[in-house]
């Protein structure tokens, strides 16, 4: 997971690009644990909202997203550790929603 969000940073450096994500609001809730051979993994539901955009660092110019419209997140996170008390480490994303959030009407 580490290498592939690695990538994808490098990816936009390599462009003169950069992600931003700001405006956070999310909630999180355990959903399940286990062991498996030696390991300990835990599932947790992300749910929220948050704006999310790319911009050209040369310009500041906006290249993907929106930044003033925050945009729904709906995925779950596992996390795995050798058994005991270990460091959690980040082992998988399943993305289930986004999508944008509805303006308040006035």
């Amino acid at each position: 997971m580490y290498g592939r969000l690695q990538a994808q940073r490098d990816r936009l450096r390599s462009a003169g690009q950069a992600n931003r994500v700001e405006q956070i609001e999310i909630v999180a809730e355990i959903t399940e644990a286990w062991q498996k051979s030696r390991r300990d993994y835990v599932t947790a539901h992300i749910s929220g909202s948050l704006v999310d955009y790319t911009i050209d660092e040369t310009g500041d110019r906006l290249v993907a997203g929106s930044r003033t419209h925050p945009r729904r997140v709906e995925e779950f996170w596992t996390f795995m550790r050798p058994a005991g008390l270990n460091f959690w480490m980040l082992s998988a994303i399943q993305r289930l929603a986004t999508s944008p959030v509805e303006e308040p009407s006035p």
